[in-house]
Parts: structure tokens; sequence; C-alpha cells
């Protein structure tokens, strides 16, 4: 897959291709209400072009280019200040939902927001971005067939990020065969996203990679509840 076309911009553990956190997430949203169109999801306008947003609670809404026959599950939040002792309340939240790709290659992906309460250069600036997913690409680099990764860079007037493709060396279906992966940052935001697909570069691959790219967010997040 190429890279979007470039513009300038400024600002869990990584998945792995075989490995049972991601397998596991992704089997158990098939089965759950993940997979359902979520009453959350709405329609707008973005520039002309037709956008969802998906409410993140505690933060406000999430702006995603979702093909009109994608569905978009249920958000699962967490709030790592309230689970664990000890942890700054000012520690990144995050939320996670699923996105039902609609095509024959039966594409699988799982998408993670995560945000701190002002922009922070060594959450999501350009630097943080790159160590970030090439940590996700090295740890996906042991399940996989090839010996080596590259990192495609994705850029939009609102943010950037980067992105990788490995082939899986021992997929639990066929449908799982490829990982695409990556993370990208805008605002006080940081998107990552897992998409898993039985070829290298599908037409929905090519569609996440667009729909993560030409995410935004609301101007002022919402005071948590």
């Amino acid at each position: 897959m190429d890279s979007l076309p470039a513009r300038s911009w400024r600002p869990r553990r990584p998945a792995r291709l075989a490995a049972a956190p991601v397998a596991a997430i992704l089997l158990a949203a098939l089965a759950s209400d993940l997979w359902r169109p979520a009453g959350g999801a709405r329609a707008a306008e973005d520039d002309g072009a037709p956008m969802r947003a998906v409410d993140i609670p505690g933060f406000g809404a999430l702006h995603l280019p979702v093909p009109e026959d994608w569905d978009v599950g249920s958000v699962t939040s967490v709030d790592p200040a309230a689970a664990t002792e000890g942890v700054p309340v000012d520690a990144p939240r995050s939320a996670s939902f699923a996105v039902s790709p609609d095509g024959p290659a039966h594409c699988e992906m799982i998408v993670s927001f995560s945000w701190t309460d002002m922009p922070d250069p060594a959450f999501n600036g350009p630097a943080a971005l790159r160590a970030l997913v090439d940590r996700m690409a090295r740890a996906a680099l042991e399940d996989s067939i090839e010996s080596r990764y590259a990192l495609r860079e994705m850029r939009s007037p609102r943010g950037g990020g980067y992105y990788f493709t490995l082939r899986a060396r021992a997929p639990r279906k066929r449908s799982q065969a490829y990982l695409t992966s990556g993370a990208f940052g805008l605002g006080n935001g940081l998107l990552r996203f897992t998409l898993l697909s039985p070829q290298p570069d599908p037409p929905e691959a090519v569609e996440a990679i667009h729909l993560i790219a030409g995410a935004r967010i609301d101007d002022e997040p919402a005071p948590a509840p």
C-alpha cells in the first residue's frame, strides 16, 4: 500500500500477528456487540466528505471517515487512574472499538483511542509515534514470515503517524494472514489500529489507512463525567 500524499504536520502492548491478545480481542469481538452498529455513531460532514462521530466517554467525539457500508462497534473505555491505584490522574485514558469492514476479504479491525488532558509531544509527537510503531513492528516481527519491516508514513492537515504490514507465519485463520498496524497522533489524542486481512493490500486495508489518517477530534474535549 502506498502512503498517503505528504503534507506538513506537527503535532497495551504492541499487537503481534498471531499473539493471543490480538486474536482473542478480535475473535471475541466477532461474537459480541462490538460488531454491531453503535448507537453512539452518528453521521456528520467534514469538508464535504461524509464523517461518522464516535462518542468517547470522558472525552467527546472522535470523527472518522468511515465508509457508509462499514459498521462501527460499541465503545469500551478504560480509565487507568480509576482502575489502578497509584496511577497519576493525568495518565492517558483510552477507549477501543471494532470496525467491521464490508467486502469479500472478511477483514477484521480494532481501533484504540488514547488521550491526555493537554497536547504532549512526548505522547503523540512525531518522534514518539515513530518509536511506538517501531516497537509494535519489532514485536510483530517475531510471528511473521518476514525478517524485516518498513514503516510507512501517514499524514493529514491535522496530524500524522506511521504503519507497517507483515505476513503471519502461522495465522489462526485465513482472514488473519496479514497484519497492518500503526499509530496516528492528532491534537491531544493518539489512534492505534490493527487490521487483519487475507491479502497484503485489499481495498479494505487502503480504506482503513484513510479512515485513520482522516480522523479529527472536537476542538474542546468534553469534561470527564
